[in-house]
């Protein structure tokens, strides 16, 4: 699920992201923490007030989001931004 402000940009900035390239990498992402594989994914997990939270690059662009996991894995994407911005977002 995406949060408003995620749609917003994507919507602005569609020839830099799209909406499915956001899904690929997030799924990837996902399988890279889950089955612990080692891609090509820059995948950090966030600190301090913000410890539930991860963080994937995807080149200028940041994609903020959290994982929720009962009996079905869903995933929330709070924020996508530049790095310049996505920072003072979260």
């Amino acid at each position: 699920k995406y949060s408003r402000q995620s749609i917003k940009f994507l919507n602005k900035q569609s020839e830099i992201i799209t909406k499915e390239k956001a899904k690929e990498i997030i799924l990837l992402s996902l399988r890279k923490f889950f089955l612990k594989n080692n891609m090509n994914i820059d995948l950090k997990k966030l600190r301090g007030k913000w410890k539930n939270y991860f963080r994937v690059r995807a080149g200028k662009v940041r994609i903020v989001f959290s994982i929720k996991k009962n009996k079905i894995v869903s995933v929330l994407v709070h924020c996508i931004d530049f790095r310049s911005n996505v920072y003072k977002l979260v």
